[in-house]
This record gives C-alpha cells, sequence and structure tokens, in this order.
C-alpha cells in the first residue's frame, strides 16, 4: 500500500505544529495527544515497541472510530534508500515532543517562569 498522504499527513501536522496552528490535548492515555479537526480526529501516541519507542497515528473518523491506524515503522518500510534510515521515526518523534509541549503549555509555562524571573524584586 502506498503510504504517500501518511507521509504528507504528517509533514504538515509537523508545519502546522510548529507554527502553532493545531490545538493538541492530551487523552486519557499516557503518552497520547490528540489533535480535532471539524468532522475527525488524530491521536498520536508513543509506545514502547520491540526495538525501541514507536510513534502510532490513529485517525478517527466522525463518530470516534478509529479508521486507520499507523506508525513510524510503517512509513520507513516504505523508503528506499539507507540515508533515509528511520527518517520518519525521527519525524514522528519531533512532532510528539511538540504536541506534548503544546498540550500541556509549555510555552505558556515557560513564560510565566522567565516573567517572574525577570522582574526586579525590591528588597
Amino acid at each position: 500500500m502506498s503510504m504517500e498522504k501518511h507521509k504528507k499527513l504528517i509533514t504538515l501536522l509537523v508545519k502546522k505544529t510548529e507554527a502553532g496552528e493545531l490545538d493538541w490535548k492530551p487523552t486519557a492515555t499516557e503518552n497520547a495527544f490528540v489533535v480535532s479537526f471539524s468532522r475527525s480526529s488524530i491521536i498520536l501516541e508513543e509506545t514502547q515497541g520491540a526495538t525501541g519507542l514507536d510513534y502510532h497515528v490513529s485517525l478517527l473518523n466522525a463518530g470516534g472510530d478509529t479508521a486507520e491506524t499507523f506508525s513510524d515503522v510503517d512509513l520507513d518500510s516504505t523508503e528506499d534508500f539507507i540515508d533515509t534510515e528511520q527518517r520518519w521515526y525521527h519525524t514522528m518523534k519531533s512532532l510528539f515532543a511538540t504536541a506534548r509541549r503544546t498540550a500541556h503549555g509549555s510555552e505558556r509555562v515557560l513564560n510565566e517562569i522567565l516573567s517572574e524571573l525577570e522582574d526586579d524584586i525590591p528588597f
């Protein structure tokens, strides 16, 4: 099965997440985050695989049912060249880290701490 649309999806998720355009939220599952669209959602999950961490994307339809799931391993297995080894693993790992920071409000927390540290506190 061709995974070109899946690769395009991950590429766009990375771009939009890094630009702050997607509102990732925590899920009830540890190490999983969700972003919702008008009639569908995506869950991004970090799991322990046989050889280390894996990243899974689940596409949910309007009813909340899983329409499809794929992983970095699936995407990496479609690459033909050795120099792209684990390309999608690294891409999805970075996406997961950014989604986690977004979901937990890392930027807001960092700004609050910096603001407090930068305030001149009179003694």
